[in-house]
């Protein structure tokens, strides 16, 4: 392996499997460790599927003339996100994660998308480095964004779409990601043929991972529990901090000192 694969696959998992870590751990009781295995498993194969497809030359954003080369820039920005969205969608409405009774389906989304993410950016981050065009400091530092981005965008629509099938939808669902993958691909073409800098690219693909990510940590996954699991999981919200405070103060006496000294 070559120093560039190297670094690419070091990010790439390092990444994904953070994420992956502080999404689940707060419902590891309730996950089957075989279906995520099975995640990971599907998640590295449909990456590399992807992969494949565009490495033969299926798809390209490597568009010098876009007058000339109209028809490649528009099956590729469409392509890809009908090629992304199947691969998540046939993977995880298979009867080994749907069996009708497990609706823990955006968990094991989680392991998959994140998994395909990690895959994928270690080949953005591979061939960029092999390229010869990353030097600097900022460029560097923009290539890690990306790659955050990336991998949060992976992640977060592969739990969205395991949301969709315990609900009978996954049409409806396949239809509004796809949508979502056109948009990151379309900020990438306008990236790759100079119509807007790679900087503003990088941030639109960062805030959009971070949107997603954020409505499936704070909506999706709570949502997909059982209402047995949400009571048992959320029966004990924290403590405000004030209470926390106070109820410190008074296990170590400084409520009683302080009244002391008042007096």
């Amino acid at each position: 392996m070559d120093a560039e694969t190297l670094t690419g696959t070091t990010i790439g998992f390092i990444l994904a499997f953070g994420f992956l870590t502080h999404t689940l751990i707060r419902y590891e009781d309730y996950l089957d460790d075989k279906k995520l295995a099975r995640g990971f498993m599907f998640g590295f194969g449909s990456a590399v599927i992807a992969y494949i497809m565009e490495q033969v030359g299926f798809f390209s954003f490597a568009v010098q003339d876009v007058s000339r080369d109209s028809s490649l820039a528009f099956i590729s920005i469409f392509g890809i996100a009908f090629l992304h969205t199947a691969l998540k969608g046939m993977a995880l409405s298979r009867s080994s994660f749907w069996d009708g009774k497990d609706w823990n389906i955006p968990f094991y989304g989680a392991a998959f998308g994140f998994t395909f993410g990690a895959v994928y950016v270690t080949v953005i981050i591979s061939k960029t480095l092999k390229s010869g065009e990353v030097d600097g400091i900022i460029e560097p530092i923009l290539l890690f964004l990306l790659a955050l981005g990336m991998i949060l965008f992976q992640g977060s629509t592969s739990i969205i779409m395991g949301w969709g099938i315990p609900k009978q939808k996954l049409v409806p669902y396949f239809v509004k990601l796809s949508i979502a993958h056109i948009f990151l691909n379309s900020f990438i073409f306008l990236s790759a043929v100079g119509l807007i800098p790679f900087s503003l690219m990088v941030s639109l693909i960062l805030v959009f991972g971070f949107f997603l990510y954020g409505f499936t940590y704070q909506v999706v996954l709570p949502d997909s529990l059982t209402k047995e699991q949400k009571k048992e999981l959320f029966s004990a919200p924290p403590r405000p901090i004030s209470k926390q405070l106070s109820r410190l103060s008074s296990s170590t006496g400084l409520s009683k000192k302080s009244k002391i000294l008042k007096k």
